[in-house]
């Protein structure tokens, strides 16, 4: 008699991050340079032992009789975490890596690219298992097993039990009138605009990136505390301004037109309580307005303004209750907003641009143990590269490591152009302080 294997519910946040497969692929990649030598043994045995420690790191995303579960793998294929790539050619992130399946598992694929001239470390996650500084959570617990087996071959993590994958920690951080009133705070974003594009077929998966040097992070943040900006404020000004250059549209000029960004959540909970592999962040839009004649520092205050009331008091359950909500419904309403989503984009031929920070890849945080001696990884930089978005969807995500900023847009060369990619990166250089 076969053997039924052990299923988990799959949380709202699971199946709404996974059907947003059809809007772009939301595989995504955080890419560590190594200098020294790798056990490639070593590597591959702390990939396993981390997967074998997670119940849904060694499972595959499944929708049985419209229920959506994390379904537990033989543990025969739990080695397709670990790939090693030594042919000939390009590495990330001048190269895109392959995505990752979500429906046949594992979870994380571990990818070491070695080179005459160097070794590179990438972990691979799906966004329908975990957000991006997730990604940075396991990366940090790989390289831990790494340096302890040097020590204790026989090293082996504590195993999880499956572990709580909804919301309902981050739900109950809001009062019971905030959750009142969730329902009429919902958050409906409108479309007014899209990034210019050749056509909506598909296209070849590519990548774009600019990084700056320090001394350019160095000069946005004197700009930030001479106008009282973060450095995320500055970028948000800056992506809106290279949108609206791009677009080459006088009719963008003083016209309100959102743009949207994201927030990680975990902020509000404990750091005792975040550190499992899962989604926090959510999306959230904000609306500006520029004149033709207007710059960075005609518009800072207002970016300010409005980021400063969203972060502080305009992110509230709603955030959440409206996939738990659609969830609590069934998977025949789940693929209804989901057409309906793919049916507004289709005949309106709009969609707001997103710009992701996530923020610093602090290389000592993720390992900690740092290059003290032969048995651990001396990680010399990193970049994080998102999904790969198609017409009408466009996302530039920033990320920061060795105090340099990356601005990275991962897209499909066909119906996004190639040049226009390029340009607006260069738009973006031209609009940061």
């Amino acid at each position: 008699m076969t053997q039924i294997p052990k299923r988990y519910p799959a949380s709202a946040f699971d199946v709404f991050n996974v059907l947003y497969e059809c809007i772009y692929e939301p595989s995504m990649h955080v890419v560590f340079e190594i200098s020294g030598e790798i056990s490639i043994e070593r590597l591959k045995t702390a990939t396993l032992r981390m997967v074998a420690a997670n119940p849904y790191l060694h499972a595959k995303f499944t929708i049985i009789n419209d229920t959506p579960f994390w379904e537990e793998l033989s543990e025969n294929l739990w080695e397709q975490a670990f790939v090693i790539d030594s042919e000939p050619g390009l590495t990330p992130p001048d190269y895109m890596p392959l995505p990752l399946d979500v429906y046949a598992g594992p979870q994380i694929r571990v990818t070491l690219y070695q080179r005459e001239e160097t070794n590179k470390i990438c972990v691979t996650c799906h966004h329908g298992f975990c957000d991006a500084r997730a990604i940075l959570f396991l990366s940090r617990e790989l390289f831990d097993i790494y340096r302890r087996l040097a020590g204790d071959p026989d090293y082996t993590p504590e195993p999880l039990e499956p572990y709580d994958r909804t919301s309902q920690a981050l739900l109950a951080t809001y009062s019971e009138e905030e959750l009142k009133n969730a329902e009429t705070d919902t958050e409906i974003f409108e479309d007014y605009w899209r990034f210019p594009h050749e056509n909506t077929n598909q296209g070849i998966p590519k990548l774009a990136y600019l990084t700056f040097p320090e001394d350019r992070l160095k000069t946005i943040k004197a700009f930030g505390r001479s106008h009282g900006a973060s450095v995320h404020d500055i970028l948000i000004a800056a992506f809106f301004m290279a949108m609206i250059r791009i677009r080459d549209n006088p009719q963008d000029y003083n016209s309100t037109l959102g743009i949207l960004t994201t927030a990680d959540m975990r902020r509000l909970l404990p750091v005792s309580e975040t550190s499992n592999p899962m989604n926090y962040s959510i999306a959230f839009e904000i609306q500006l307005r520029i004149l033709e004649e207007e710059t960075l520092p005609d518009i800072i205050s207002d970016v300010v303004k409005k980021l400063k009331a969203r972060i502080n008091g305009g992110l509230g359950p709603s955030c959440f209750t409206m996939f738990e909500d659609l969830h609590k419904k069934g998977m025949p309403e789940v693929r209804s907003f989901f057409e309906g989503m793919k049916t507004k984009y289709a005949s309106t031929g709009q969609k707001n641009p997103v710009l992701s920070n996530i923020g610093v890849i602090d290389l000592e945080w993720v390992n900690p143990a740092g290059n003290s001696d032969n048995n651990t990884l001396n990680l010399k930089d990193a970049w994080l590269i998102p999904c790969v978005c198609w017409p009408y969807c466009f996302l530039t995500v920033v990320s920061t490591c060795n105090n340099r900023l990356t601005l990275m847009i991962a897209y499909e060369e066909g119906p996004y152009s190639k040049d226009t990619i390029e340009e607006f990166l260069k738009l973006m250089d031209s609009h940061l302080p």
